[in-house]
This record gives structure tokens, C-alpha cells and sequence, in this order.
């Protein structure tokens, strides 16, 4: 398993973890590993810098943050960047593949 993958949810179990989800949850907001899949073994990779993962359909694919589709499509998921908060999740919904 990749090594950040792992590291990742190990840290679910630490106590600054717990007290960050219980913080969250007052926003209706979880906690998730940002992810995709190697696409020679299907082995959890880290999330590529400026990819977001992006689901239309119950499909899930992976598109440059620049992409048009993610400008008009919902954030559902964030991480920081080293800057500052980015999307690296999002979707559209089935009925309009719109916001």
C-alpha cells in the first residue's frame, strides 16, 4: 500500500484526528483520503496536484482543476495545498450535469 495512503488511515485513530471530526461534524463535513487508483495495479495512490476527482453520473473520473466541467460543478471535497484550500473533489448532478 502506498506509504501516504497508509499513513492516512492510521491517522484516523489519533486523538488530534478525533477531535478535528468532531469539529467537523458540526458542519455536516467528514474526513476522507483525496486518492485515485494506479492504473497499472489499482493500488490507492495520493491524489496528483491539481487533479480533482470528479464524479457525473456515478461515474467517477479525473479532470484538471482548469477543466470548464469543474468550474460549474458542486465542491464536495477540499484539501490544503501548502497555499491555501483547493477542491479535489466535485460533482454534478445526474438530472442537469449541472451545479
Amino acid at each position: 500500500m502506498n506509504e501516504n495512503i497508509e499513513r492516512a488511515q492510521q491517522a484516523i485513530n489519533t486523538e488530534e484526528i478525533q477531535t478535528i471530526a468532531r469539529i467537523l461534524a458540526k458542519y455536516k463535513l467528514g474526513i476522507f483520503i483525496p486518492h485515485m487508483h494506479d492504473e497499472a495495479n489499482l493500488e490507492m495512490v495520493d491524489l496528483a496536484p491539481g487533479v480533482v476527482s470528479y464524479e457525473r453520473n456515478q461515474i467517477v473520473s479525473f479532470k484538471k482543476q482548469r477543466d470548464p466541467e469543474i468550474g460549474v460543478s458542486q465542491a464536495v471535497g477540499w484539501r490544503w495545498n501548502g497555499l491555501e484550500v483547493e477542491v479535489c473533489s466535485a460533482c454534478c448532478t445526474i438530472e442537469t450535469g449541472q451545479k
